[in-house]
Parts: C-alpha cells; structure tokens; sequence
C-alpha cells in the first residue's frame, strides 16, 4: 500500500506513561512528592517535588534515564494499537524521543521501540531538535506533549496533535485524551495535514507568479 504520508510520533507521556515510572522511582529513592502526580501542573514536576532545584531534578532524570525501570516503562492503554492501526491504515510511522543520547538510553529505547513498527527511531539529546529531524523525514504531523516542543511546531508553523496534558493547555490544536477513544481525532488531523502538505506547492507557486511564468516559457526559435 502507498503511504499517505508520515506521522512522527513522541513516546514519554504520549505513548507511555514516563511521569508514573518516574514518580515510583522517586518515591523508592526517598524523594517522598509533596503533591499527587494526578494533581501536578507542570512539565518539569517541579509542583511534585518543590524542595529540589531544576539542577536536581535534571540530574535524578538522567539518573532514572538510565535504570532498568526506563527500559520498560509502561505503555498507555491503547497507545500501541494506535500506531499500529495507523501504519495498518496506510500511515508511515517514525518515532522521535528525546531522552538523551547516552549509549545505554538510545540502546534501552531503540530495543523498547523495536517491536512496534516504526519505519525510522530517532534518539535525541533534546527536544529542541524535534520539529527539524521531523521534517527531515518527511513527517507531515506530530504527536507530542511537550510544551517546548508545540512551541516550536507553533512558531514554525509544523501541524501536530498535541496528547492532552494540564501543562499544555495553552496551545491550540486536535487534543489526543485517550487513545482507546480517540484516536479518531488523530486519523483527522493526519488527513488535513497531508492535504495541507499536498497544497504547499500551489500556494508557493501563486505567490511567485512571475518565476513560475519563467519556468514555463518556451524559448523563441533563432
């Protein structure tokens, strides 16, 4: 079957449930949270565990990063079904994580990866380089949650499906709540985003008229 154009697909907090895995990490480690993970605003979890500094925290995430329990954090209900239900409906699916490049995290991810399908993985440092590798290959959409990173598909003008959490709720877009029911919205979002691809030529070449007269002229015979 043609492909009818790639969907790039996040993996913590969109597909898997990284925050409950790092929550119960935390909680074995003695950092005891001061708020329920369910009742938690933030991205960085800094509402869960005050006390520590974002230089703490970014070093126990890097810590847990690199546990056994990061190599099988558990998927969300019907995440899996849902990209492969996608790939069954004739979407290319490519994942792009940005856990950190440490040998034993792209090691640990690309082998939880490997069973479900997925055409390319791509391992980054940072999410900051996401909407870049996602056009580099060929995404036409994005599935993500984090803020950063809708951001920046906001500012370049990249179409996502934002996977609904309460430290997103400020960026507009199709919202994936549950993938048992809703993955309806996504297959939706896919089709106007590759009819929005589709149309991308047309719309450059109307705003150029005069190269595209250019491009086709015929040369005057001598």
């Amino acid at each position: 079957m043609e492909s009818r154009g790639t969907i790039a697909w996040d993996f913590d907090d969109t597909l898997a449930d990284w925050r409950a895995a790092f929550h119960a990490w935390m909680i074995s480690r003695g950092h005891l949270p001061s708020l329920a993970l369910e009742d938690s605003q933030t991205y960085s979890l800094n509402d869960v565990w005050p006390h520590l500094s974002l230089a703490e925290m970014l070093m126990l995430i890097k810590s847990f990063n690199l546990t056994p329990d990061f190599a099988s954090i558990p998927a969300l209900p019907d995440a899996w079904a849902a990209v492969e239900e996608t790939q069954r409906l004739g979407w290319r699916a490519v994942a792009i994580t940005a856990p950190g490049t440490h040998p034993d995290i792209t090691a640990m991810r690309r082998r939880h990866l490997e069973p479900y399908g997925f055409s390319e993985v791509f391992v980054l440092a940072s999410s900051a380089e996401k909407i870049a590798v996602a056009r580099a290959a060929g995404a036409i959409l994005l599935v993500d949650d984090s803020p950063g990173v809708l951001a920046a598909a906001q500012t370049l003008h990249f179409p996502v499906a934002i996977f609904d959490r309460p430290y997103n709720q400020g960026f507009a877009g199709p919202r994936i709540r549950d993938w048992t029911t809703d993955l309806p919205l996504l297959l939706k979002a896919a089709h106007a985003a590759a009819r929005l691809a589709a149309d991308k030529p047309k719309r450059v070449a109307a705003r150029t008229p005069g190269r595209a007269r250019l491009h086709t002229q015929t040369r005057r015979p001598r």
